[in-house]
């Protein structure tokens, strides 16, 4: 009996430890912490941990965060798993140490920590403390008026260092929609307070004149009359009589391209037209056209899988204000509802306003996207293309795709 008594005891010990000891074990942490400063924000990124965790607090401190700061440490954030980086706004420029932590289920964090894996070693600080909002120069008294065969359009600006950007449009410019079917003609400094513009002439145009810094973050302040002109302004059309054989480039300032090829290359003689023709489309005849299709049966069967569609981990971490909000509101709503239509006309709206480069070619990898859904293979490929030196590994599977129906004859030349 004592026997079996201590027999259950060890087993009992033994279960115990082996208990405390797989929790203590399983404490899963992310890894690659990276904190950056960028004017008043710190960008926190980092590679979420292979486990099965939903949600990751973020905490920042005054002090190198371990077990025994851990609990002065401020808790500033909660992100889901899958995104991978948060933005800190710091009040303060004075340095900060910052931890991310994996959450267990009953929403407390895994208290583990790691230094260059879910830490930060060394602090960091905010180059300042002034939003772009408050940096941006603030337009006003907009005038324009016809001066020397040129629109002239004059202006005050409260920040003459600040660059600004100059939108042109036929029709009034009163809101974020209107932009979508304005031109941006300059981006050019505010210090000189006029600039001039020489459109099409018996065109009515109207003018929007914005900060240059928050027109990339896709902020916009429309004031009628400070800003943005309230009435259009046209350039008369002018009486021009053409002299007998006077060419017409010599009547532009700034003449259209033009390439007119009067001269072969290889021979020299005059073309009898100049228009660029392209050779006529041969067939193969029969004898190629069987030994062709005798190699290509030789080949083993190959059909690239259809890729999922894909956000930027960048984008799926937007903040309102931010450049890119706009574009993540698309992408949240019709882009993966697979409203596809809807989604083309956006993004193209978007890619007509001015923004960073960065964000341009993110916009053309979704354009690619949704032209591919829509079996517009051509022009998917197009954007696929724009993107793919900067996106390489991302474009890749979406373009090995379209090499498969091109070269299968899939896709009807022209579509």
């Amino acid at each position: 009996m004592k026997r079996l008594f201590f027999f259950y005891s060890i087993l009992l010990l033994l279960l115990t430890v082996s208990t405390a000891f797989t929790d203590e074990i399983f404490a899963p942490f992310v890894s690659k912490l990276q904190a950056v400063p960028d004017g008043n924000t710190i960008k926190l990124t980092w590679m979420d941990s292979t486990d099965n965790i939903k949600t990751y607090t973020v905490y920042r401190s005054s002090k190198k965060i371990n077990d025994d700061t851990f609990s002065s440490a401020e808790k500033i954030g909660v992100v889901p798993a899958g995104r991978g980086v948060f933005i800190d706004t710091p009040a303060k420029m004075q340095p900060y140490y910052y931890a991310v932590l994996a959450v267990h289920s009953g929403n407390t964090p895994y208290k583990l920590f790691i230094p260059f894996r879910n830490i930060t070693d060394k602090p960091v600080h905010v180059i300042n403390t002034v939003t772009p909002e408050k940096l941006a120069t603030h337009i006003s008294g907009i005038k324009t008026s016809v001066l020397d065969k040129r629109i002239r359009i004059s202006f005050k600006s409260s920040k003459p260092e600040r660059k600004i950007v100059i939108y042109r449009s036929t029709s009034p410019i009163q809101e974020n929609e209107d932009l979508s079917n304005s031109s941006v003609i300059a981006t050019t400094g505010s210090a000189s307070g006029v600039f001039f513009d020489t459109p099409v002439p018996g065109v009515s145009y109207y003018y929007a004149l914005f900060d240059a810094l928050l027109s990339q973050k896709g902020v916009f302040n429309f004031e009628i009359g400070e800003n943005v002109t309230k009435n259009s302004t046209e350039l008369p059309l002018a009486a021009v009589t053409l002299p007998h054989k006077t060419s017409l480039a010599v009547l532009r300032e700034q003449p259209l391209p033009f390439l007119n090829v009067r001269i072969g290359i290889e021979s020299g003689k005059p073309l009898a037209s100049s228009l660029i023709s392209f050779p006529r489309l041969r067939h193969l005849n029969k004898k190629t056209r069987t030994s062709v299709s005798s190699l290509s049966k030789s080949l083993p069967a190959y059909e690239p899988p259809i890729p999922s569609l894909y956000i930027f981990p960048v984008d799926r971490a937007a903040k309102e204000n931010s450049e890119n909000y706009q574009l993540v509101r698309i992408l949240n709503t019709d882009f993966m509802h697979k409203n596809w239509y809807e989604a083309k006309k956006l993004l193209g709206n978007f890619l007509s306003l001015r923004h960073s480069e960065n964000i341009v070619l993110r916009t053309h990898f979704y354009m690619g996207q949704v032209l591919y859904f829509m079996r517009d293979f051509h022009a998917s490929f197009m954007e696929f293309t724009l993107a793919e030196d900067h996106f390489y590994r991302e474009t890749r599977p979406w373009l090995n795709s379209l090499f498969f129906l091109f070269s299968n004859g899939e896709v009807e030349r022209g579509n």
